[in-house]
C-alpha cells in the first residue's frame, strides 16, 4: 500500500457560543456535505484550535491543542495530535478499526473507568495511547512498541513514551469529535470505506462522544462548524 495525501484541511475557531440544538447541527452538517462536494480534496483533515487561539482553563493555565486524522492513502491513515510544545505523528494501518478505537477510547473517559487504552498497528509496530482522566483534566500517553505482535500484552512501562501532554477534557473531546467529524464531510460514509477497505465509518461511535461531549462538558467552542481550508 503507498501512502498519499488527499483530502481538505479543517480548522475550528475557538468562539464561545452555545451549542446548538441537534436539528440545527443536522442542517450545519448538510450544508457542508453540499459544498465539500464542489471543492478539491487535497492536503489533511484537521481540526484545530489554532495556535494563535488560547483556552484559559483553572489557575489561568493555557491550553493548546490540535488533532488531525487523514485517509492518507488505500488502507491508511495520518494522525496528528499537537499541543503548545511538541506533536506525534503516525502513519496508521486499517489491521484495526483505528478511529472507532480512537472515540470508544475518548468517550470512556466520560464513564466510571479513569483509564482508557487502545493501540493503533503501525505493521508491525504498536502505538499505544493512554488516557487517565483526573477529574476535568486528561493525562495523554503515548508509547511506542517495535513490534505490535509481540506487544499487546506488555505493561505501558515496556514501550517508549513518545508523547506526553494534558489538557482539559473538554478540549480533547472537541477536537477529536470535530475531525472525526470533519473526516465523514469530506468522505462521506461510502468514500471513508472505499478508502479504510477493511471498516466501515464508525457512526454510532461519532454519535456517542458527540452526546456525552454536549451533555457532560461545558465547552464553549462552536460545534459542527469546522470550515475548509486548502493545505498549504
Amino acid at each position: 500500500m503507498t501512502a498519499g495525501r488527499h483530502g481538505l484541511t479543517f480548522w475550528l475557531a475557538a468562539e464561545a457560543d452555545v451549542a446548538p440544538s441537534i436539528s440545527a447541527q443536522a442542517a450545519a452538517l448538510t450544508a457542508a456535505t453540499a459544498l465539500l462536494k464542489h471543492l478539491p480534496m487535497r492536503g489533511p483533515c484537521l481540526c484545530a484550535v489554532p495556535s494563535s487561539e488560547t483556552i484559559t482553563g483553572r489557575g489561568g493555565m493555557t491550553h493548546d491543542l490540535q488533532f488531525g486524522w487523514e485517509l492518507s492513502g488505500s488502507g491508511w491513515a495520518t494522525c496528528l495530535i499537537k499541543d503548545g510544545s511538541s506533536e506525534r505523528k503516525d502513519i496508521v494501518s486499517y489491521c484495526t478499526d483505528a478511529l472507532a478505537d480512537l472515540l470508544h477510547g475518548v468517550a470512556g473517559l466520560y464513564g466510571p473507568l479513569p483509564v482508557q487504552r487502545f493501540s493503533f498497528d503501525l505493521e508491525p509496530a504498536e502505538v499505544r495511547w493512554v488516557l487517565r482522566g483526573r477529574g476535568s483534566e486528561v493525562d495523554v500517553a503515548i508509547h511506542r512498541f517495535p513490534d505490535m505482535s509481540a506487544s499487546l500484552d506488555a505493561p505501558d512501562q515496556k514501550g517508549t513514551l513518545v508523547w506526553a501532554s494534558t489538557q482539559p477534557r473538554d478540549l480533547l473531546g472537541h477536537v477529536v469529535l470535530e475531525a472525526a467529524q470533519s473526516v465523514l464531510q469530506a468522505h462521506g460514509e461510502d468514500g471513508y470505506r472505499a478508502k479504510w477497505v477493511r471498516h466501515s465509518f464508525p457512526i454510532a461511535a461519532l454519535q456517542d462522544l458527540r452526546r456525552l461531549h454536549l451533555q457532560h462538558d461545558r465547552c464553549e467552542l462552536r460545534h459542527g462548524v469546522a470550515t475548509p481550508q486548502a493545505a498549504g
